[in-house]
């Protein structure tokens, strides 16, 4: 499977959407401060730094943000968003330290801080960003003169952020659990659906989007068609049981001895090699068949394979034909004895 899971591909898709939330939230205000009183606006805090001037910051951070996410989509996932869930309610307290009775308007950007970053992140964000959130408004309400002119009016909001959370994080917790049992279905259908169940290897649907990719990159490499040899005896002899146990050991071969490998169905298999020339090719392939031989413990008998060979572009760039010619080397293979390699383009000079 996919090392970059489902999880972590919606995280970074959370992150972007909160980005531009931020930006339109910003925006806003200062739209609602300059209509209330321009001078909201122009109030300074540390450094002598105006509220515009801090959103203005705030701003162009969001953008380095952004970029960072564009170029580095998964390092350090779970840290960045930890710290922008501590600095998006850092820097709200903040602002609202300094707006004063304004202040009133923004309370509720707190609960939807908690509901925000829960729902996207799970619970581990949201307990951080629960616990960010009492210590800031504690020490709000005891350095802002307007909350403590408003002392009741204060502590009715830090009972309501830290009552109803307490709720709203365990129904987070069980969201969570249950996106994180779809995300896993998910995973595992997507899997089911491009691998052969018998064997794991990709499967025909798997294989064929491989060939399409490689089509359109324009790689030269070779398409091998690999038939197991004498395999119906063992079906035949032994039962469809024991057929299906020396299946699942040469598919861990080919696992193990070619860059990829898939199951086309029954005891044909089909396999992708880049190559520098054919010399090298053929070297490779007979280490190739030295290797891939498995022995059906039931009788002791070795079964070994029959490969044909086509390559692309030079045997053609049409995928259908190079799937036939490939097809059509490997039955040469089996004409040829077995236990042996066929080459399309040499076999269409012998003939």
């Amino acid at each position: 499977m996919n090392d970059i899971s489902i999880e972590k591909v919606a995280h970074l898709a959370s992150e972007e959407i909160q980005i531009f939330l931020r930006i339109f939230l910003i925006v806003s205000i200062i739209v609602t401060l300059s209509l209330l009183d321009s001078n909201y606006l122009a109030i300074e805090g540390l450094f002598h730094t105006s509220v515009l001037e801090i959103f203005i910051v705030v701003l162009s951070m969001n953008a380095l943000y952004y970029i960072f996410l564009k170029y580095y989509p998964y390092q350090f996932q779970k840290l960045r968003i930890t710290i922008i869930a501590v600095l998006d309610v850092v820097a709200s307290t903040y602002i609202m330290y300094l707006v004063g009775e304004v202040s009133l308007y923004y309370t509720v950007l707190f609960l939807w801080y908690m509901i925000g970053y829960g729902l996207r992140y799970g619970k581990d964000i949201a307990y951080i960003t629960y616990a960010t959130i009492l210590v800031s408004w504690l020490i709000l309400i005891n350095t802002s003169e307007f909350w403590i002119n408003h002392t009741s009016f204060a502590y009715s909001w830090f009972i309501t952020y830290a009552v109803l959370p307490l709720y709203y994080l365990h129904i987070v917790n069980k969201l969570k659990l249950n996106l994180l049992e779809l995300h896993k279905d998910v995973e595992t259908s997507h899997y089911q659906a491009s691998h052969d169940h018998l064997t794991n290897l990709p499967n025909r649907i798997s294989f064929e989007k491989k060939l399409d990719d490689l089509q359109k990159e324009k790689k030269h490499f070779a398409l091998l068609f690999i038939d197991l040899d004498k395999f119906k005896n063992i079906n035949d002899e032994h039962g469809h049981h024991v057929g299906d146990k020396v299946l699942q050991q040469f598919a861990r071969k080919m696992d193990q001895f070619l860059p990829y490998a898939a199951r086309l169905g029954g005891d044909e298999f089909i396999a992708i090699v880049d190559y520098e020339d054919e010399i090298h090719l053929e070297k490779e392939l007979e280490h190739i068949l030295k290797n891939i031989s498995v022995r059906c413990k039931e009788n002791g008998q070795l079964l070994s394979a029959s490969i044909g060979v086509s390559l692309f572009p030079k045997d053609t760039s049409n995928m259908h034909m190079l799937k036939k010619k490939a097809d059509e080397a490997m039955y040469e293979a089996k004409k040829r004895g077995k236990n042996t390699f066929v080459l399309y383009s040499k076999m269409e000079k012998e003939h």
